[in-house]
């Protein structure tokens, strides 16, 4: 009933308020398109780099009509035109109890079937919705509005595309037609921000935009080009990430992988990327979302997540080569990965375990309320006491197991010993840590080793004891980027490593029991 109320006071007045968006530089509206936008409900053209995905967002200019009436009109680099009116209603019964479909539209008589289609004669169109130019207007008849509607728009426009204003791919005009227009570009976005945009977070991503302390650009297989600006020195640690429509999307948030502030925006060009990307949006198109998705969808997103976490870790290793080390210390500190407090993306987050319910064999540290006695913090990380199989500790070299020959256990005989060949990276020069998560109920150990040479080859999963190590069988095991990783025992087969480039191993021991787990 207010709806109604509202409408026909509307319609009750010498003038009625309209909000036109014109578009200019486009290629106007084809069939499909017009098809798409004005005569169907729910459905976007398959186009794999376009903006939306499910039709819902062309209902947006209903809600912003006092009489729910917009009126289309486009024309194509031909000359060709096209010009309709839709009403979006509820449905009622006439005094005959017939139903009346909700839904009515203006244009011409259809001469094949019921309805009224597009006016195609530019001269049947009212001068006032005519285009003389290539391009679409949508027209919102009895514009809902309040007084501040241009500044609302503007600060809109500026925090959702200051990137593709920055690129000079979008110039914005806006006013009323009594008053100077407003315009946004390139040469004025600076001042625009500056006036109409309180977000401080779009304050600091247009900053890292115009002015980035560091530009990354790189072809990654199954995405295509990916860009990355970085501000270092400001920022929550965030990265916006958009694609190449360049209007803001997700956030990477909770990246711990560079020390202080930082604010980061990555964009997604590459074709491949676009279409795999917008399968994870929802209709809002503000996140990606891996429940949306296909596999092939959310692995893309996870290697798109690790890209940018990898040039953050590049970021922080040319920064702590200018900081002197005290020697010894790191093997006391918990080393700070990707995987800690990671981006809601990932299923697997880890919680700090809470008590100690069985005993160690080595000591744990831990954070003491001294007012209830409770370990309120208790995360396990070591440095690994680093072995070969067959030995007892101290260092070794690269070992080759042979059927038939020994290998495994606490220098026993033939325990675990593989089938067939087996070759072993060198573990010796290597740093590993390990942390003990709680994830969805599981106990998990997270491992993080940093080679000082490239290497190939498996590695055995240990339980530190006060005398010898002794092989742990795995359940499962997954590397950095979520990928079942192949096991055997307490082996872990056919690893690569990089020197000096951290690699993030996360297993699932066969045994419940809490152990100080290392490599070998």
């Amino acid at each position: 009933m207010k709806f109604y109320e509202d409408a026909i006071t509307c319609l009750g007045q010498s003038k009625v308020d309209v909000l036109r968006i014109s578009d200019y530089n486009t290629t106007g509206l084809d069939e499909d398109r017009w098809y798409h936008l004005v005569c169907s409900t729910g459905s976007s053209p398959s186009r794999s780099s376009s903006g939306g995905s499910f039709g819902i967002g062309k209902s947006a200019p209903f809600a912003a009509s006092a009489i729910r009436t917009v009126f289309y009109s486009t024309m194509l680099a031909d000359g060709s035109v096209a010009f309709q009116g839709n009403t979006r209603i509820s449905s009622f019964k006439d005094d005959d109890n017939d139903i009346h479909r909700g839904v009515g539209s203006y244009g011409v008589k259809n001469e094949e079937r019921p309805g009224v289609i597009a006016i195609r004669n530019r001269f049947d169109i009212p001068d006032v919705f005519e285009r003389n130019e290539r391009g679409t207007d949508v027209i919102v008849m009895g514009y809902r509005h309040s007084d501040d509607w241009e500044k609302r728009i503007i600060g809109a426009v500026a925090e959702s595309f200051y990137v593709a204003i920055i690129e000079n791919q979008l110039e914005v005009i806006i006013g009323d037609e009594d008053k100077q227009p407003i315009i946004i570009n390139r040469n004025t976005l600076a001042e625009i921000i500056d006036r109409y945009v309180d977000d401080e977070d779009t304050i600091l991503y247009y900053k890292t935009a115009i002015n980035p302390s560091r530009v990354f650009h790189d072809d990654i297989p199954g995405i295509g080009a990916v860009d990355m600006y970085v501000l270092i020195g400001e920022g929550k640690k965030h990265v916006q990430g958009m694609r190449k429509t360049l209007m803001k999307i997700h956030d990477f948030s909770r990246l711990r992988t560079l020390d202080g502030e930082y604010a980061g925006v990555v964009i997604v060009r590459g074709d491949d990327g676009n279409r795999e990307l917008r399968s994870l949006e929802p209709p809002a198109h503000d996140e990606w979302k891996l429940d949306l998705g296909e596999d092939n969808a959310k692995e893309m997103l996870k290697r798109l997540r690790w890209w940018v976490v990898e040039n953050l870790r590049s970021i922080a290793n040319e920064r702590e080569a200018t900081v002197e080390e005290i020697p010894e210390l790191s093997k006391y500190l918990p080393q700070d990965t990707a995987n800690d407090d990671r981006d809601p993306i990932f299923s697997n987050n880890g919680e700090q375990t809470d008590g100690d319910n069985e005993t160690e064999t080595a000591n744990e540290r831990g954070v003491t309320d001294n007012q209830n006695g409770k370990i309120n913090i208790s995360v396990k990380d070591r440095v690994a006491n680093i072995t070969k199989p067959g030995t007892t500790g101290g260092k070794s070299k690269r070992v080759t197991v042979h059927p038939g020959t020994g290998g495994g256990g606490n220098g026993g005989e033939g325990a675990g010993e593989p089938e067939g060949n087996t070759t072993y990276a060198d573990v010796s020069d290597m740093l590993a840590r390990t942390k003990e998560l709680l994830v969805n109920g599981k106990k998990l150990y997270q491992i993080t080793i940093t080679p000082t040479k490239d290497d190939t080859g498996d590695i055995r999963i240990v339980g530190i004891g006060d005398g010898a190590n002794f092989p742990l069988d795995l359940l499962s095991a997954y590397d950095e980027s979520g990928n079942q990783l192949e096991i055997k025992g307490e082996t872990i087969k056919n690893l690569s490593f990089v020197a000096n480039q951290t690699k993030v191993l996360t297993v699932e021991l066969m045994s419940s029991r809490r152990y100080v787990v290392g490599v070998a």
